[in-house]
Parts: C-alpha cells; structure tokens; sequence
C-alpha cells in the first residue's frame, strides 16, 4: 500500500470510528450527465445503500445480525444474496456515500487553502480551497466528522456534489427495503 493509499484509509478508519449510527444523501450534479442521488444508513444491526440515476437503481443491502448482504435491482425487483462471514466487511464495500468525497479531500489537502467557515445543513464547516490550472475545488468539511457536505469544482469536468440529509443518531435501518419483495438468487 502506498503513502497516499494508507492515508486515505486512516481517514476513513476515523471517520467509520465516529458514525456508526447515520444517514446520509447526496447529489452528484456533473456537467453533461444526469444527476444521481446517493442514500446509505447505518445502524448496529444492518447497512443500506442506495443509488439512483441514469435510468435505474441500485441496493446494497447487508442484514449484519444475520450475515447476509443483497444486491438489489429496484427497478426488476430482483437480486443476489451474498453470505458475508464478516459483517465489517460488508460496510468497508458500501462505503459512505460522502466517503468519496473524504478520499479526494484527504488527498488534495496539502495542497489546499482554507478561506472560511459556513453553515451545511445547521452543521458547522470549514470551507477550503484547491486551485489549479483551468479550475479550483471547494470543499466544504464538516467540523465534527470530517465529512466533505458540499464539493464544487470548476474547469475539466464541473461538478457539484452536495449532502440534503446528515442525521446522526437514531437511525433504523429496518424497513428501509423489504427483502421479500425481491426475487433472489
């Protein structure tokens, strides 16, 4: 693994250490592509993804109690059942939906500036600057999570990224998909 690598993973590590109890959704607003919507919760007992967009959706599911994770096709009700042996696996593949964005600020923030501080969602950021040839990003960093609320990019490929839902606490995974809705394999 190389340095870049291992930083990135401890960041994550740090991040998975805090939310262990969460949802989260955001928009990927890229130009010249249609928007996809992200959801993933998190509670003690199961993990839930979801991705919309271009057409279709997409599930992740993982029953952590039970061992068994499920990758859905929402739209052909039908699906893979797939034994985990490790239930901390499964959440290392589902990945916070923010956690892309936690990746690409981790590794551009040496290089970046920070210009201020705003409100996301009544959560207090720090919003920081990366310049470079034909373009800048602007990262907006929560202050307890380290989660990127907000992500903005102009030049090459512009793009806006943007959390509408961060609740910690209280959250039950349970009945967020109904499994026997589904034609398994």
């Amino acid at each position: 693994m190389n340095d870049r690598t291992a930083t990135l993973m401890r960041a994550k590590s740090k991040v998975d250490s805090k939310l262990t109890n969460y949802r989260i959704s955001f928009v990927l607003d890229a130009q010249g592509q249609e928007k996809y919507y992200f959801t993933q919760a998190t509670d003690s007992k199961a993990t839930f993804f979801e991705l919309r967009g271009g057409g279709h959706t997409q599930i992740d599911y993982a029953d952590l109690v039970g061992g068994m994770a499920y990758e859905l096709d929402a739209d052909k009700k039908c699906g893979e059942r797939i034994p985990i042996d490790d239930a901390e696996d499964f959440r290392g593949l589902t990945f916070h939906v923010a956690g892309h964005l936690l990746f690409m600020y981790e590794g551009s923030k040496d290089n970046m500036k920070r210009i201020g501080n705003e409100k996301m969602l009544g959560r207090d950021t720090t919003v920081y600057l990366h310049s470079f040839s034909n373009g800048e990003m602007r990262f907006w960093i929560d202050n307890e999570y380290g989660l990127a609320l907000k992500y903005e990019q102009t030049g090459g490929q512009a793009a806006k990224v943007y959390v509408t839902e961060f609740t910690v606490g209280g959250v039950t995974v349970a009945g967020m998909v109904n499994i026997d809705e589904y034609d398994i394999e």
